[in-house]
């Protein structure tokens, strides 16, 4: 299982690509091999390649968030869950990241959930549920 914080959770002393090679650890031979490809891949693909070096206070809130998101990808999770993934980002970033987010589901063959306020990255989901309150109790409607 992947999961992104709301608040990234990234090692401070560690490096965009210790951050990333985290989510491989206890890996070994072949499966260690395709992680880092897969690394490789996903920083290029999501445009943070050229951080690799940096730490995380060196980087803006839409490359942690990315280094966040890479690091619970990396090694291919069977299930994805994202907590309030894109709320600390400008809005240019945001749209950018909402489209990658719509591609993952299909692409990945893997079901995303994600926690948000947004009403706009409702759009992102294929089924919707919000709480409801009676009394005591609260369910969930679609």
């Amino acid at each position: 299982m992947g999961f992104v914080f709301q608040a990234y959770a990234l090692f401070e002393h560690l490096t965009v690509w210790g951050n990333v090679l985290y989510g491989l650890r206890g890996l070994r031979g072949d499966e260690k091999e395709a992680g880092l490809r897969r690394a490789e891949g996903l920083m290029a693909r999501f445009g943070i390649g050229h951080l690799r070096d940096r730490f995380p206070a060196q980087l803006s809130g839409g490359e942690r968030q990315r280094v966040a998101l890479i690091r619970a990808l990396v090694r291919h999770p069977a299930v994805l869950l994202l907590d309030e993934p894109l709320a600390a980002l400008h809005r240019g970033l945001r749209e950018q990241l909402r489209r990658e987010l719509q591609e993952l589901p299909a692409e990945w063959r893997i079901p995303v959930v994600l926690v948000t306020h947004c009403c706009c990255e409702e759009r992102l989901a294929t089924r919707v549920l919000r709480p409801v309150r009676s009394g005591g109790t609260v369910s969930w409607t679609a």
